[in-house]
């Protein structure tokens, strides 16, 4: 609709209705405007409207008009003291809001501890393992790095082959299994590429947490379980993998499935306070008593550099990276702050960037380097038949330390088979458990 500017005929005839007291209503109705059009108009001109109200009024109305506007007043202190109340009272209810908070925060955190106290209260300082059957040959004096990865087995999730459509399943009993299966790859592999040194990276998401829709049902293992199940299992896998080679190092990152239970997001700082790193530091505890050749490397980071020979590798978990097929869009960018870091500090940049998260696995250029993502244990799941089939599988490679990466090798975890007896030395409660997923676990 077109606005019907004011003459200034108009604006005349307005103003001197206006200033001989008629109201608003009675000069639109004159002037063939509306009652607003004519208050506004006033209002531009710099006059208030109010006059208009109270010159109508007679002397005995504009009296009373100002008796009420004395009570108003009144009115308006009552108010803002109920005001001052409302406000007193909102604040207190929101201290009171915040303490619940607080307490219901303690309480849950009272009971995960309590919980981890009475699974882990029997765990013992040293684990017996068994005589091995992995053989290798050291006489033999190799410069090759083996670089094993591991991530994303999420120790604790149950995946129901109905959910998936009979395409796959997951459990502790699925995950010991195909463990083992690895262990005895690894152990083939080297056999045939006899190493000094064992360089191991966790990757992440070693235990599944208990995050989001798995409150409510019961595909999840309860976070005291999955934490003592990895320790029970990475230990020994890690006990047996140190008989191949003199020394075995190891580095962790964090994921973002090991956040504790009420964080909606994995934290930007301090995100390495996590189940992942509960796992860590007990691993770490127990290979410093028993273990003598197998060092871990203590710092925390999110993301790591490390230097094998004259080779510099990147360890992230990968869910910091974002868009594209395998998130090559992030790692573009990923790799490009990280130039700009090292320009800035006079570093080297890496050669080689390893990272999971994305349960899949693939070997990829960008820019000078590389990078390898590794799979998961899991394999295929509610959530990842959203993307192309991602069976399971980790990553060894070799590292020259003038040369750089030499041969990879993907293990397909699937071909594991689930026995009984465990595989691995347990307690009776988690044996019991293991022993309960395999009976019912069908094979796929």
């Amino acid at each position: 609709m077109k606005t019907q500017l004011w003459s200034r005929a108009e604006i005349e005839n307005l103003l001197r209705r206006f200033a001989s007291g008629q109201p608003a209503s009675e000069i639109a109705s004159v002037c063939g405007r509306t009652e607003a059009s004519v208050r506004y108009k006033l209002h531009n001109l710099g006059y208030s409207t109010r006059r208009v109200i109270r010159s109508a009024f007679n002397f005995e109305e504009r009296s009373q008009a100002s008796e009420d506007w004395k009570e108003t007043q009144v009115d308006e202190e009552a108010l803002r003291a109920k005001a001052q109340q409302d406000l007193k009272r909102t604040e207190s209810r929101r201290e009171i809001r915040a303490l619940e908070s607080d307490y219901k925060q303690e309480a849950l955190e009272e009971r995960i501890l309590n919980a981890f106290r009475d699974t882990l209260l029997d765990l013992p300082l040293r684990i017996e393992i068994p005589p091995t059957t992995l053989q290798t040959t050291l006489d033999i004096a190799p410069q090759d790095y083996a670089v094993i990865v591991l991530s994303d087995s999420h120790v604790g999730q149950v995946v129901d082959i109905r959910e998936t459509e009979a395409a796959s399943a997951y459990n502790p009993a699925v995950f010991l299994s195909r463990l083992h299966f690895l262990e005895s790859e690894i152990a083939r592999i080297l056999s045939a590429h006899p190493v000094q040194e064992i360089v191991i990276l966790f990757a992440g998401d070693i235990v599944h947490g208990r995050l989001g829709h798995t409150f409510e049902d019961d595909l999840t293992q309860p976070i005291a379980t999955q934490v003592d199940l990895a320790l029970h299992a990475f230990y020994q896998f890690i006990a047996r993998i140190s008989t191949l080679a003199v020394r075995v190092t190891i580095h962790c990152v964090g994921g973002n499935h090991d956040r504790w239970p009420g964080l909606r997001k994995v934290p930007t700082e301090r995100r390495w306070s996590g189940l992942d790193t509960l796992c860590y530091q007990s691993l770490q505890a127990l290979a410093a008593k028993t273990l003598p050749s197998v060092t871990f490397d203590e710092r925390i980071s999110a993301r790591r550099i490390i230097d094998i020979g004259d080779f510099r590798l990147l360890l992230m978990h990968g869910d910091q990276l974002r868009g594209g097929n395998c998130a090559a869009n992030g790692l573009a960018k990923e790799m490009q702050h990280w130039l700009m870091r090292c320009v800035q500090t006079g570093q080297r940049p890496p050669d080689l960037v390893v990272y999971g998260d994305k349960h899949v696995s693939a070997n990829l250029p960008v820019g000078i380097a590389r990078a390898i993502i590794n799979g998961s244990f899991v394999g295929e799941d509610v959530f990842s038949q959203n993307f192309a089939p991602s069976p399971p599988s980790q990553t060894v490679f070799f590292i020259r330390p003038r040369s750089g990466l030499t041969e990879t090798h993907v293990i397909r975890l699937d071909q594991a088979q689930i026995k009984l007896p465990v595989p691995y030395d347990l307690k009776p409660s988690l044996a019991q458990l293991v022993e309960s997923f395999a009976q019912r676990t069908p094979k796929i």
